[in-house]
């Protein structure tokens, strides 16, 4: 959606992201022939939206989309990839993850008292 808004438009960065992305795939199958480390996407509704909702989704599939605020990207590393662990503790992963909370405005960290800042999480 952004290639096509006049208020963000085509950017660098973006394309950098596209293609870190699609090399992460790649050097993960030529290093072990596998996707050991599993970038994961969740999904939150934040009390932002409300405030913003031309902005940051009027709707559920919206927020999804556009409200930063309610998402988290983590890379996920499966514990049995580095260490043997008995069948039923599969689901176990060391994970890192990335998020926000209240980016109300695109490029600027802070709106009407509203202060962005990163969350690390682990």
């Amino acid at each position: 959606m952004d290639g096509y808004s006049s208020g963000w438009g085509f950017s660098i960065p973006d394309v950098l992201a596209n293609s870190l992305g699609a090399s992460f795939f790649m050097v993960q199958e030529a290093l072990w022939k596998r996707q050991v480390i599993q970038p994961k996407f969740s999904f939150c509704k934040s009390p932002y939206a409300a405030l913003r909702p031309n902005i940051l989704g009027s709707s559920f599939p919206q927020q999804l989309l556009k409200d930063y605020n309610g998402q988290t990207y983590w890379f996920s590393i499966p514990l049995r990839s580095l260490v043997k662990l008995p069948n039923y503790l599969d689901f176990v992963c060391v994970s890192l993850g990335y998020g926000c909370d209240a980016k109300l405005v695109g490029d600027q960290d802070a709106w009407q008292g509203f202060v962005a800042r990163r969350q690390y999480y682990f």
